[in-house]
């Protein structure tokens, strides 16, 4: 997983910490990042989808 998350480029990587482990809500990632609310929630998803897949391609265990 640790390998995965670093391979994302850097405002994906920053937009996950700032949702999952400042626990902020989009809206205010996005003043940070300098985004709209609706183009944080998209890229989070799409990051998210992405992050998912390479760990199924690997054989990463419980990554549903």
């Amino acid at each position: 997983m640790a390998g995965a998350f670093a391979s994302l480029p850097e405002q994906e990587q920053q937009i996950l910490i700032l949702r999952f482990v400042a626990a902020m809500a989009d809206g205010e990632i996005g003043g940070l990042v300098e985004m709209s609310r609706s183009a944080v929630q998209c890229r989070r998803t799409k990051t998210l989808n992405e992050l998912r897949q390479r760990l199924e391609d690997s054989g990463g265990r419980n990554a549903k």
